[in-house]
């Protein structure tokens, strides 16, 4: 449900803040900067604020079943 601040759920948008990918995928925040230092995830910056596309996130997704394989 949209909040107050009329931002788009995530499924809507192109991008979402680490954050947003944190709460997503029920895991910290450390552990999402752990993962872009890592080069396991990649995310842009856009003005001061960093984000993670829905296509860089279907990248880490798909590392991550490579590496479990």
């Amino acid at each position: 449900m949209p909040s107050l601040k009329n931002e788009l759920p995530v499924e809507e948008k192109r991008a979402m803040s680490l954050e947003e990918f944190a709460e997503r995928w029920s895991i910290g925040r450390n552990s999402v900067y752990n993962a872009i230092a890592r080069g396991d995830l990649d995310s842009i910056k856009v003005g001061n604020r960093r984000v993670i596309t829905l296509e860089q996130e279907e990248a880490f997704r798909q590392r991550l079943e490579a590496k479990s394989a």
